[in-house]
């Protein structure tokens, strides 16, 4: 009976993650996702804008996200 394809993509990261805690000690405690904000009034042309000034807008929103949250949580963990 041949695996589907979430089954082997399960697998793969069970894996992956098996190897980082092997081979280097780090275990994953907590998975957070972190989504990007509505837009304002969303239209096809902002929606269909890939310049390199907006992509690199939304990635450093993103990163700017995820180091808020950790800050967040690091109180909570403590």
């Amino acid at each position: 009976m041949a695996k589907s394809k979430g089954t082997e993509k399960i697998q793969r990261i069970k894996n992956e993650y098996h190897k980082v805690i092997n081979n280097y000690g780090a275990q994953i405690v907590s998975i957070n996702r972190i989504t990007r904000s509505r837009m304002d009034s969303p239209n096809m042309f902002k929606n269909a804008d890939f310049s390199p000034k907006t992509i690199r807008r939304l990635i450093d929103e993103g990163e700017k996200k995820a180091i808020d949250f950790v800050d967040g949580n690091k109180q909570t963990r403590l």
